[in-house]
């Protein structure tokens, strides 16, 4: 195969995973439909399975990409200090849960434990992600931001655990909130996570 045709090939590839990532966002992986997909993006059913073996390995590859876009993030917020670095991602994750873009619905959580537990790239990729945030944590641990008795795996447990307070996943008839209650939650959530894992110092600043 050409270089032209593969690049032609990937940027199509990579365009369908955007319209994916998007339908999955939208309607979670039960109610995906690899039809529509096909159809919304303008190629035949066959040539999309020439670029997933199947509806799961989409999804997985979805959510690899997905982490890496959450790496690049973390990456990005170097100038500032850790724990800002950690309130940084936590908001953001609170920000995308108050306007309900995740990758999957909140019905999905079981089927996002079984893509990590059989695709080892989907696991691999949350390993970097997660290896990255206790890197940060220790930063702060060792400034004197983070409470150093703390686990650095606990305390990046409890951004994980924080940013499903919105919409959580296990509450099925949550009613509906305005955006002034959504903005008002996340700003009480990264009030427990600051009191919660910072030293006195850091938070009465």
């Amino acid at each position: 195969m050409s270089g032209i045709r593969e690049k032609q090939l990937q940027k199509r590839k990579q365009e369908t995973l955007d319209v994916a990532q998007r339908l999955l966002m939208e309607r979670g992986y039960a109610n995906f439909n690899m039809d529509e997909l096909a159809d919304e993006v303008g190629i035949s059913k066959p040539t999309l399975y020439q670029y997933f073996n199947s509806k799961d390995d989409l999804a997985a590859q979805a959510v690899v990409r997905m982490f890496e876009k959450m790496e690049a993030q973390i990456s990005g917020l170097s100038e500032k200090s850790p724990f800002e670095q950690l309130e940084h991602f936590l908001r953001s994750m609170l920000q995308a849960r108050s306007q309900k873009i995740y990758l999957m619905a909140p019905a999905d959580v079981e089927f996002m434990r079984s893509l990590v537990e059989h695709h080892p790239h989907v696991s691999k990729q949350l390993l970097a992600i997660r290896n990255k945030l206790e890197q940060i944590v220790r930063k702060a641990q060792a400034l004197g931001e983070i409470d150093p008795s703390f686990p650095s795996w606990v305390v990046v447990n409890a951004v994980f655990s924080l940013q499903a307070v919105i919409h959580n996943p296990l509450a099925k008839h949550e009613p509906q909130r305005s955006e002034a209650e959504l903005a008002a939650a996340a700003a009480s959530i990264l009030c427990i996570f600051r009191r919660g894992v910072g030293t006195e110092v850091l938070v009465k600043t």
